[in-house]
């Protein structure tokens, strides 16, 4: 197989009226499925008012989980706040971005009401932040978020591909180079649930991509205010 480049970059895997409308069902994991699997029900549509796209999660139950504001419809870049709920409809979490970076006040709370955490953002640096316990003391501070990361860190996940790979020997593709774009989704537990190829070359490399990333192992998994969640981790491939 040629050489491999690799990119990449990491990304945390939420009523208002809406122009247009999508629902899908997802299983624990936040990936598609039947209506009766469902354990998460998303609402996705473009607010008339300002033109953002607007992803609520609800549960079966029709709780609401999260709000977020997307600048449009790909639902790549956070703008706007993002706002999570405890099951008991408290604010767990609400922050503010600008083109999908922290921007402004992260305000996050137990369930019982009392204050989890306090930052202020400009631009993506911490201006300043606090965290207390949930009797109100403060703590040591920890960060907000945290991306997905590969256990060993990027140089294992060079070597996890390289082991990995195997050669592609057909005429049809000794001419073609360039790059294959895959988004891995990685659930709570650090495993890949999914792969899906965003940007393909050719067949049998798109299939390589895939059938590679399926081998990768273990992910220590995102956080969001020292909780793991489900994340999705962008790699770009070359060729």
């Amino acid at each position: 197989m040629k050489k491999f480049c690799l990119y990449i970059v990491c990304s945390l895997f939420i009523s208002i009226s809406f122009g247009q409308t999508r629902v899908d069902y997802r299983d624990a994991n936040y990936l598609s499925c039947d209506s009766a699997s469902a354990k998460y029900i998303f609402q996705t549509g473009r607010n008339d008012i300002d033109g953002r796209w607007v992803q609520n999660i609800y549960t079966p139950e029709m709780r609401l989980l999260s709000k977020t504001s997307y600048k449009d419809s790909t639902l790549d870049i956070i703008e706007g706040c993002r706002t999570m709920y405890h099951y008991n409809g408290v604010v767990k979490t609400r922050a503010c971005y600008v083109d999908g970076i922290l921007d402004g006040e992260v305000l996050c709370m137990y369930s019982n009401g009392i204050t989890r955490r306090k930052d202020i953002y400009q631009y993506g640096n911490l201006v300043e932040g606090a965290c207390y316990a949930s009797n109100g003391m403060k703590i040591t501070y920890f960060d907000f978020e945290k991306p997905a990361r590969y256990v060993g860190g990027i140089p294992a996940l060079y070597t996890a591909i390289s082991v990995n790979s195997q050669s592609i020997k057909i005429p049809e593709t000794d001419k073609i180079t360039g790059n294959v774009k895959a988004i891995l989704y990685i659930n709570a537990e650090g495993s890949i649930v999914d792969v899906r190829i965003v940007q393909g070359l050719h067949p049998l490399y798109d299939a390589e991509v895939i059938r590679i990333c399926k081998h990768l192992g273990k992910f220590d998994p995102a956080e969001l205010d020292g909780e793991p969640v489900n994340s999705t981790f962008p790699l770009l491939i070359s060729f």
